[in-house]
């Protein structure tokens, strides 16, 4: 859990594939983390924001997954 102003909430990493571009999103694979880590909080620099595989697996083995 983590505390923001708006309350209490748990950490997440989404990983979410798209096979074809949505309305402000990318067609393919990206990856996006909320949380308190701050080496992987948004805004990214470049045009798709997403986080690497390479990126979350340590926060992901951390919570007992893995790859």
């Amino acid at each position: 859990m983590w505390n923001t102003p708006d309350g209490s909430f748990h950490e997440q990493v989404i990983i979410t594939y798209y096979k074809r571009a949505v309305h402000g999103v990318f067609q393919g694979l990206t990856i996006q983390y909320l949380g308190p880590d701050e080496k992987l909080m948004m805004p990214r620099k470049g045009p798709n924001y997403s986080l690497t595989l390479g990126e979350v697996n340590p926060t992901l083995e951390k919570w007992g997954y893995r790859p």
